[in-house]
C-alpha cells in the first residue's frame, strides 16, 4: 500500500472479500489478502470510510472528507469497477463514517461535522437525522439491533443514542 490505511471493511456474507481505504486509494482482495486490486479512484477529497452491505459483498459504500460540494458519499455494486455519487444535497462537510441498516431499503446513515443524515434507495436526497444527536462532528456510527438504536460517537461530546427511523422507543 504504501499509505497509511485509514479502514478496513470485511464483508459480513464472505470473510474473504476485504475494501481498505487509504487517504486516496481503494484497494480490495476477493482472496482473503492474497492479493489486492487498486479499484477506480474517484471524487475530490481524502477517503473516511467504507462500509460493506451485510448480504452483498459487490456492493459498498465510501465517504470523504473535504469541502467538495458533490463528493461526499458514493456506492459501489460492482465491488468497486464503478462508482455512482450518491452524496445528492449533502451540506459542503466532510463526512467521516457510513453504516448500513440491514433489512431496509438499502437505508445508510452517515456521521458529518454537523451531524446525522439518512437516506434509502427510495429516495434522492438526505434527511438530517438529529433526534436525540447532538449538532456535532459525528466520527463513528454503529447500529444496535437488539435495541433498535444507532449509536454515534462525537469529537468531544462523548456516545449517543437514538431510536433507528420507524422506531419510536
Amino acid at each position: 500500500f504504501n499509505q497509511y490505511i485509514r479502514g478496513i471493511a470485511i464483508a459480513p456474507s464472505n470473510s474473504q472479500v476485504i475494501y481498505a481505504i487509504t487517504d486516496s486509494r481503494v484497494m480490495h482482495t476477493q482472496n482473503g489478502g492474497t492479493t489486492w486490486s487498486q479499484v477506480n479512484a474517484l471524487g475530490n477529497g481524502s477517503n473516511t470510510y467504507i462500509a460493506v452491505h451485510p448480504q452483498d459483498p459487490n456492493t459498498a459504500y465510501l465517504t470523504k472528507s473535504g469541502y467538495y460540494g458533490t463528493s461526499k458519499v458514493y456506492v459501489t455494486y460492482d465491488a468497486g469497477t464503478t462508482w455512482q455519487n450518491i452524496s445528492y444535497n449533502l451540506p459542503n462537510l466532510p463526512v467521516h463514517c457510513v453504516v448500513y441498516e440491514k433489512n431496509t431499503d438499502n437505508r445508510i446513515y452517515v456521521g458529518t461535522d454537523v451531524g446525522v443524515y439518512v437516506t434509502d434507495s427510495t429516495m434522492t436526497s438526505w434527511l438530517p437525522f438529529s433526534t436525540g444527536l447532538p449538532n456535532v462532528i459525528v466520527k463513528e456510527l454503529e447500529i444496535f439491533y437488539p435495541g433498535n438504536k444507532l449509536r454515534a460517537a462525537t469529537y468531544g461530546r462523548g456516545v449517543w443514542e437514538t431510536p433507528l427511523l420507524g422506531f419510536n422507543t
